[in-house]
């Protein structure tokens, strides 16, 4: 490191503690900077009292009032426990529908999570984002869905493609494959075959954020459902997500440790992206010894041959490039030209 980087390093920590003092020195609890009448409005908001609410309204309390260590709002707390006449009333006098709480967390969000539809479409109708995601990634469709609240779901994805293509609901269809599969689970909404196949669906739709809701309701409905696992990784690993899809392989494998399939050799290309080459070689080595279906075996002989190269082992590298087509070449083509994940193999 220069000296420059050194003193740049430095300076930067000092203003940084220097900021983070202030702030704490400044800092104090929510209910002792509001005026009286906003923490009211709040509480009479949370608890749906109606009549107070518009009371202290017109009165002047600030109806975008926060009185909370999470950022919530008014609106917030009235969303998450289902208070429409409260919700419309603030929205009426200009609450602000996107505001985000400490987490990335909106009012549509907590709406969508407890399952309240006229809310959830009150606050859409009033501008709320819908394709709008907290902290975690996950939008409200995804909260709504997760909770088996699938009217709202739907609604939510209906109103996730207007909003992409500017268009009226009643104008835009499904994909078929996807229609299907969602007509499955809505008739059979705890059916875990039903669900993988409408993340799949979701998938070949063009949809990943959907699959991901679908595979995570999968799971929550089988815990132990490998095949939900490994896609529910692979759509990680296509949004870029990686730490996320970690998590997920590493479940899979607790649950079944002897597991000899495609979920081992993706979690191989999951470490490589994550740039742990030593730990992806092993996982890819011990999917090869277990024994597993010959696409997998091949698509891990292929990560070790990349891997081998990147450190210059060009006669290992060659080694298990052929054993790959050995194999069956023809799966070596298709899963060269398909593969998502590529390894750079210059230093």
């Amino acid at each position: 490191m220069t000296i420059i980087h050194l003193i740049t390093r430095t300076v930067a920590m000092i203003l940084f503690c220097w900021v983070f003092l202030l702030c704490a020195s400044c800092a104090t609890p929510f209910s002792a900077k509001l005026d009286p009448i906003d923490k009211d409005l709040y509480r009479a908001a949370k608890r749906g009292d109606l009549p107070e609410v518009n009371r202290l309204i017109a009165k002047g309390a600030d109806v975008n009032v926060v009185n909370d260590k999470y950022y919530n709002t008014a609106l917030m707390w009235a969303s998450f426990n289902g208070r429409m006449e409260v919700v419309q009333a603030l929205l009426k006098k200009g609450a602000y529908v996107n505001t985000k709480n400490i987490n990335a967390y909106t009012a549509l969000m907590a709406a969508s999570e407890h399952g309240h539809l006229g809310i959830v479409q009150a606050l859409v109708s009033n501008g709320a984002e819908v394709n709008a995601k907290d902290n975690g990634g996950w939008p409200a469709s995804w909260y709504a869905s997760y909770r088996g609240h699938m009217a709202v779901a739907k609604f939510l994805e209906d109103a996730s493609r207007d909003a992409v293509v500017g268009q009226t609901t009643e104008s835009i269809n499904m994909p078929p494959l996807q229609k299907g599969a969602s007509d499955l689970v809505a008739n059979d909404p705890n059916n875990v075959g039903f669900w993988i196949e409408y993340g799949r669906a979701c998938l070949l739709s063009n949809n990943p954020h959907g699959a991901e809701m679908a595979f995570l309701r999968a799971i929550q409905l089988d815990p132990e459902c490998q095949l939900a696992y490994r896609h529910l990784g692979l759509i990680l690993m296509t949004l870029e997500r990686y730490e996320d899809a970690e998590k997920v392989y590493q479940k899979a494998l607790e649950i079944n440790p002897s597991e000899s399939g495609a979920t081992r050799t993706a979690y191989g290309y999951c470490l490589v992206a994550l740039g742990r080459d030593e730990e992806a070689l092993s996982a890819f080595r011990t999917s090869c010894e277990l024994n597993a279906d010959v696409p997998s075996v091949i698509s891990a002989k292929l990560g070790i041959s990349a891997l081998l190269l990147r450190r210059g082992d060009t006669k290992g590298a060659e080694r298990e490039y052929k054993a790959a087509i050995e194999l069956d070449p023809d799966i070596v083509k298709i899963l060269e030209k398909q593969r998502e994940l590529s390894i750079e193999t210059s230093p």
